[in-house]
This record gives structure tokens, C-alpha cells and sequence, in this order.
């Protein structure tokens, strides 16, 4: 039995961070695993949700096989848990395929700091210098990086 990529991951939905507290937006990656022409006339349509389901934004782009870059708003979101919907809208109307990824906003805890990184390359904590100790599991996305 061969199983496709189409048929085993249609989306990839990947959310820069699963977990925000003061950032006014939340990146998104959209990988489409669907055969061009299936894509053809089809759009993606991005929702963001409340935990009762209720939409809070929502964004619609032209479905094509390179990377689909998506920026959430978040600024004004209330602590909580929150989702993001992918479908794959079809050219008539169908949908093709979805996919959603959650993610929580939290109240950081303590006051908010400053961080930098100075012309030599020295990472400052609120103007004090600090050395970042730390892990990565996967690839650094250029962005990220």
C-alpha cells in the first residue's frame, strides 16, 4: 500500500511560536501538499479562533505550492487558549483539506524586559550583559534566526 503526501499531510501549518505574552503578532507557514492542479482556483482561508470557536480575524490568499506566509493580530487578545484554521477552499467552493494548530497567550510573569544585542555582539538583559544559554530542537528557520 504507497500512501502520498497528499493523503498523509495535506497542510503543514507551522506556528513560529506556540506560546506569546506581549507580541502584537503571531507568524504562520502554510505548506500545501496538494496536487497544482486540485490547487487551481483555490484559496486559503486562515482563521483565528477563541477557544468557544468564535472568529477573531480571518484572511483569505491564492492556494499555490510555494510557502504561504500568514501574520496573525494578537496585540489585543486576552490571555487564553486560541486556534488557528487552515482550509483549502476549492474553486468550487469545496473544501479540499484543513488543518489547525493552537497556541496560548499568557501573562509573562514579573516585569517586562529589554533585550539586545550590542555592536559587538554581546546579548544585554536590560542593558546588562548576559550570556544566553539555551537549545534547539529542529532547523532555525532564517527568520527565527
Amino acid at each position: 500500500m504507497t500512501v502520498t503526501r497528499e493523503q498523509a499531510e495535506p497542510i503543514k501549518l507551522t506556528l513560529q511560536q506556540p506560546f506569546v505574552s506581549t507580541e502584537a503578532t503571531l507568524p504562520a507557514e502554510v505548506r500545501l501538499n496538494i496536487q497544482e492542479k486540485r490547487l487551481q482556483g483555490a484559496n486559503v482561508v486562515a482563521t483565528l479562533t477563541n477557544q468557544a470557536g468564535t472568529s477573531l480575524h480571518t484572511t483569505k490568499t491564492e492556494a499555490v505550492k510555494k510557502p504561504i506566509r500568514l501574520v496573525f493580530p494578537i496585540e489585543d487578545l486576552s490571555p487564553g487558549q486560541y486556534r488557528i484554521l487552515i482550509d483549502i477552499v476549492g474553486k468550487n467552493a469545496q473544501s479540499l483539506a484543513k488543518s489547525e494548530r493552537s497556541f496560548t497567550k499568557y501573562v509573562a510573569p514579573g516585569k517586562p524586559r529589554t533585550v539586545t544585542i550590542d555592536q559587538r555582539g554581546v546579548c544585554l538583559v536590560d542593558g546588562k550583559p548576559m550570556m544566553p544559554l539555551g537549545f534547539m530542537l529542529g532547523g532555525a528557520t532564517p527568520e527565527a534566526v
